[in-house]
């Protein structure tokens, strides 16, 4: 092809022209598009530039006698331990039989490293090392990690899915280069009002191209039912397995015609990896009921629903693998924002109102920080419409940009911060607190429409809250 600057000139082109030959056009995210598509473009570029030095990784790789001075804390016990490499042999085969998803092995891994003081890498793979681990966590395994034992510590034991067929690389990376959306509803078919659920979940599947599987095929807009909890994980992994092949098809595509080496070391970018997980079902204040049968203990628990452990942490583990870093997970159920039953209210918040410390939704948003994420966790505080609902509670990132070291804040200051209120309390001659009033009026004839025909002004606040602030804060201009 000639010079470096000729292959990424070319590399520049041939993406550009083969985004807007797919449709790029045609995104949702009307007005951001054609600059994410250009940074999507720039990231590939450079990944596959760094990818054709011939030093590489290896550069930086330690010499033989770096090497062999490092100090083996755990050599005596690898030498001495009760598996080896022929019981390895045997765990691995019984690990392949019953066909687990790399993800369950994932989360595995990543609790393991936590309990132990083995090195366990969260990478898919049952090696040796996990089945030390595994052992020195319960000998009585015999480091083979069964159903009970991913059970009894709230971690997520499932099969592998069928692997989908990819949707078309440039689409997925024109409508969600910031990261996927998938909308999830607990199936409880026509019981426990489970009609709505599906409709709220379509609705929200169909106005953010939420990738969904159809048969063998990652579709985008449609919603996924859940008829077991364990089912959450593993539509993540699996839809986030089948937009990564695709984009690898296209990286060994262009690595081929172009003669670059080593595509595995390109960094998978982030429309390959989810950024919003909706979650719509029945809440309480431990949990929501994700399943067929509106089980709380048997669904996300924070372990005060039943019998069960909590596994907060185990969904934590087993999805950050597969989630953005600055996940968004909106919880599009009853309570799960309040600490206890009788936390939440319809009533108007008071200025900078936190709360929550003990809910879900809270521990779903230090579960997730502890794996390294900067996440938010949107949830409803009282009983109410799965979308319509306004006494909500926001978690972690975005709760801290409304109220600086805030964990949580109401959502009416995330849509309306203190600035905002003093803006217009200034303006109109109002106090602070009469404003806070006709703002919280007005929001809730926004979201909660009554008999009248259902909105979608709730489900966009918790999916799209930026967006929705400035829109929210329009409208009351106009109004007021």
């Amino acid at each position: 092809m000639g010079t470096g600057s000729d292959r990424l000139t070319y590399i520049d082109g041939w993406m550009r022209a083969l985004i807007q030959s797919r449709g790029a056009s045609e995104s949702p995210e009307r007005e951001r598009v054609p600059t994410e598509q250009s940074r999507a473009t720039s990231s590939l570029r450079a990944q596959l530039r760094n990818a054709s030095y011939e030093e590489g990784a290896s550069a930086l790789a330690p010499s033989r006698g770096e090497q062999e001075a490092t100090v083996d804390p755990l050599k005596d016990r690898r030498a001495n331990h009760a598996i080896q490499t022929a019981e390895h042999g045997r765990i691995k085969a019984a690990i392949a039989a019953r066909n687990l998803d790399p993800g369950t092995i994932a989360g595995l891994q990543a609790y393991l490293a936590q309990e132990t003081d083995w090195d366990v890498r969260p990478s898919g793979t049952y090696d040796l090392t996990t089945a030390r681990a595994v052992y020195d966590v319960d000998a009585g395994t015999g480091g083979l990690a069964e159903p009970k034992f991913f059970a009894d510590r709230g971690l997520f034991y499932f099969t592998r899915g069928a692997e989908l067929i990819p949707p078309a690389f440039a689409d997925v990376a024109a409508r969600h280069p910031e990261g996927l959306t998938v909308s999830l509803y607990a199936n409880y078919g026509n019981k426990h009002q489970g009609a709505e659920f599906r409709r709220r979940a379509e609705e929200h599947a169909q106005t953010y191209n939420a990738m969904g599987v159809d048969g063998n095929a990652a579709i985008m807009g449609l919603a996924i039912p859940v008829d077991r909890v364990e089912e959450v994980p593993q539509r993540l992994h699996q839809i986030s397995r089948a937009v990564e092949a695709s984009w690898r098809q296209m990286v060994d595509s262009m690595s081929i015609e172009l003669g670059l080496p080593d595509r595995e070391s390109a960094q998978i970018p982030k429309f390959c990896k989810i950024r919003n997980v909706a979650l719509f079902a029945h809440g309480m204040h431990y949990g929501l009921s994700m399943n067929r049968e509106n089980s709380y203990n048997r669904g996300l628990t924070d372990g005060r629903a039943g019998s069960n452990p909590s596994n907060i942490r185990g969904l934590a583990l087993t999805a950050s693998s597969v989630l953005t870093e600055d996940v968004r997970v909106q919880l599009f159920a009853c309570n799960a924002g309040a600490s206890t039953r009788d936390d939440g209210d319809w009533n108007q918040p008071t200025a900078g109102d936190q709360g929550g410390e003990e809910s879900y939704a809270a521990k779903l948003r230090e579960a997730l920080d502890a794996t390294g994420k900067e996440s938010t966790v949107f949830a409803h505080i009282t009983a109410g419409h799965t979308t319509e609902n306004l006494s909500a509670r926001v978690f972690g990132a975005q709760a801290e940009e409304a109220a600086p070291g805030a964990t949580s804040a109401s959502l009416m200051d995330v849509v309306f911060p203190p600035e905002y209120v003093a803006a217009q309390a200034e303006a109109r001659g109002w106090t602070v607190e009469q404003t806070r009033t006709k703002l919280w009026k007005f929001l809730k004839r926004q979201i909660y429409k009554g008999s009248a025909p259902r909105g979608s002004e709730g489900m966009e606040l918790f999916s799209d809250v930026e967006t929705m602030a400035v829109e929210m804060q329009s409208r009351f201009d106009d109004h007021s």
